[in-house]
């Protein structure tokens, strides 16, 4: 019983201090967010953050492992087999984002990458991205080589695909500000996916 509840405290432990990490990494970057804040946050000890992560780069790439892991089972759960290509288009677009709408910090963890450059940012694209990115243009040159989709350039159509997404959730505080009111009261889940879809798919049906 002793044991099961140690286990236990020690799961929360790291749970807590991932959570916390991933806040201060999301607001203020990798290279300005310390160890000393990140146990400050998580109302533990700096020597307990040490006890689960060798270091704060560990750290960092545990947080990005564990959310790219997830995104991609999303990935291959949503994106039904046996459809067609538009329908395929629709299930990528979904799982993009609803999962970027409940992990916002993640989204701006790897925007601070991007944008600062870092050194973080090959691995990232090489280990993770490259594989999303692959995955939806394979859906859509299928749907080109099945004459679903007119002849164009899929690689492009693709970071338009993407780029389209990720649009809504790094401008957000200034998509919310100009949207409709009534638009407003409702979760981006519901109405952002067939808007994407149905420009997309007009786009690339010429």
């Amino acid at each position: 019983m002793a044991d099961k509840k140690s286990k236990e405290i020690k799961k929360n432990s790291k749970e807590v201090i991932l959570r916390s990490a991933k806040v201060l990494f999301a607001m203020q970057g990798f290279e300005l967010t310390t160890v000393r804040e990140i146990a400050g946050k998580a109302g533990i000890n700096v020597a307990m953050v040490y006890y689960y992560f060798n270091t704060k780069e560990e750290l960092h790439q545990n947080i990005i492992d564990n959310a790219f892991k997830s995104f991609s089972q999303s990935l291959k759960e949503g994106v039904g087999q046996g459809k067609g290509s538009e329908d395929k288009i629709y299930d990528v677009i979904k799982v993009y984002i609803t999962f970027l709408h409940h992990h916002k910090d993640i989204h701006r963890i790897i925007l601070r990458e991007t944008i600062s450059q870092s050194k973080h940012i090959d691995m990232i694209v090489k280990k993770y991205i490259s594989r999303n990115f692959d995955l939806v243009h394979s859906i859509i040159k299928e749907g080109v080589q099945k004459g679903t989709f007119r002849e164009h350039d899929s690689t492009l159509s693709t970071f338009s695909l993407i780029g389209m997404i990720l649009y809504y959730f790094t401008y957000e505080p200034i998509f919310i500000r100009l949207i409709s009111p009534e638009k407003r009261k409702k979760p981006i889940t519901e109405f952002l996916p067939d808007h994407i879809f149905n420009l997309f798919i007009e786009g690339v049906k010429g």
